[in-house]
């Protein structure tokens, strides 16, 4: 969460080194409001389309929902918290079994 704060901090702040200070609140309250504008626009674009989401999200959700069809977990037990998970190898018909173990948080290739 810092990261992504200061991250979009500095994004802002971009070219105001060696400025007064009032020039880099100006900045600052500028490219703030502009950005606060062009999103205001895309919720708008996606409210008009019925969409609740941002392509690039749902493109990302399909991908994850296709790489998730090639994983299976086949036992989960409880005590131990073991899970054996099996994965189809890309293009073949071949299958790999992994055994991961969430409490000693390693996993092995059986």
């Amino acid at each position: 969460m810092t990261t992504n704060i200061s991250e979009a901090i500095n994004d802002v702040l971009k070219g105001t080194w060696r400025l007064p200070i009032t020039a880099i609140v100006s900045a600052t309250f500028t490219r703030s409001k502009n950005a606060f504008r062009e999103r205001e626009e895309e919720a708008m674009n996606l409210q008009q389309k019925n969409q609740i989401w941002p392509d690039d999200v749902l493109e990302k959700e399909f991908n994850a929902q296709e790489l998730d069809m090639k994983h299976t977990v086949d036992l989960y037990n409880h005590s131990r918290q073991t899970t054996k998970v099996t994965t189809r190898v890309q293009g073949m018909m071949r299958y790999r079994t992994f055994r991961v173990s969430l409490s000693e948080r390693e996993y092995d290739c059986g």
